[in-house]
This record gives structure tokens, C-alpha cells and sequence, in this order.
């Protein structure tokens, strides 16, 4: 069975030597694990930073312009990168991710209700979606955020898309309805 630093090379086209290299480095039921890594695959490139969150709720907070990969855990997660280009992950829980800056990709797995807080399109910023989940531009519609379970962002306007499995993305602050070229 693979391991998650094998699943996540995987999906992220990263070789094996580094998720073993990761595997390794990992603590034994660690709740927070801050691992650096040399990555290289068509999304990042250069000196790459891999923060991890341990099972259950998590909150991190990346403060660099580096290119980062921010990865929730099963919980309920607020996920922030830095300046630079961040893929941020979000677990398949409750998630607020927030880019803060840079063209950040934000991944969307199955089962998720993920609240971005600042999804830009003009800047190169993309939705990457889980292998199967699928929807239409009817499925996207105007809400309040604070009336569909985020914490915070009452008064704000927001656009809620909804998946083939029930799973939701809510771009915070935005009325911008999706188009398919924010999708990997």
C-alpha cells in the first residue's frame, strides 16, 4: 500500500527517491510535518517547500515567495500559501484556502467543500479537480458564504460551484461565474 508521500509523488509527478526520502523523514504520528524537497514536474520547478498536516483540524500558514505545496489533512483545514506560486491541497473536509499572491493552483479532491478566499484568474491562478468530478456552468450559482458554513466572509459576494459528487468550491469575494480555462 502506498504511502501518502507516495501518493501525493504520484499525483504530482515527483519521483519515488523523493516521497521515500520523505516517508523517511517523517515523525511516527506526527500532527505537523515541514519537509523541504527538490521537486521538478510541468506545474513547479526550483527549490521546492512540501508542508504537510497531520489528521485532524489543521492551519498553516506559509510567509515566503517561494514555490510552496501546502497539503491538508482529513479535517477541517485553513490552508494559506506566500507570495510565490502555490499548489495548495485541501484534504476532504472543510477547507478555506487562501493564495496570498503568485499564480497558485488550488487542488480540489472528492467529498471537499472548499472555500477559496482570493481566486484569481488574471492572475494564472488555476483549479486543478480530482480525477471524475465534473460540472457545468449551470451549477454555479451567487451565494452568501456565511448562509453555506464559512466561518467568515458575511456580506461579501461569493460564487458556489457544485460537483457531480455533492462536493463544493466557493470563490469568496467574487460574482465571476467559472469558465473552463481555470481548469487543469
Amino acid at each position: 500500500m502506498a504511502n501518502i508521500f507516495q501518493q501525493l509523488a504520484q499525483e504530482l509527478g515527483l519521483s519515488n527517491q523523493a516521497a521515500e526520502a520523505s516517508a523517511d523523514a517523517a515523525p511516527p504520528n506526527s500532527s505537523n510535518v515541514a519537509l523541504a524537497l527538490t521537486l521538478s514536474n510541468q506545474l513547479l520547478s526550483g527549490s521546492e517547500h512540501l508542508y504537510l498536516a497531520g489528521p485532524g483540524d489543521a492551519t498553516i500558514t506559509v510567509a515566503n515567495d517561494q514555490h510552496n505545496v501546502i497539503v491538508g489533512s482529513s479535517g477541517a483545514d485553513h490552508l494559506s500559501g506566500g507570495k510565490g506560486p502555490d499548489v495548495i491541497i485541501g484534504g476532504a473536509d472543510t477547507n478555506v484556502m487562501t493564495g496570498n499572491g503568485g499564480a497558485d493552483i488550488f487542488a480540489h479532491v472528492a467529498g471537499a467543500t472548499d472555500f477559496i478566499t482570493d481566486f484569481s484568474p488574471a492572475a494564472g491562478e488555476k483549479i486543478a479537480l480530482a480525477a471524475g468530478l465534473s460540472m457545468t456552468a449551470s451549477h454555479a450559482t451567487t451565494v452568501d458564504p456565511t448562509t453555506i458554513g464559512m466561518p467568515a466572509g458575511a456580506g461579501l459576494p461569493a460564487v458556489q460551484m457544485n460537483f457531480s459528487d455533492g462536493s463544493t468550491i466557493t470563490l469568496v469575494n467574487s460574482t465571476a461565474h467559472p469558465e473552463a480555462a481555470w481548469f487543469l
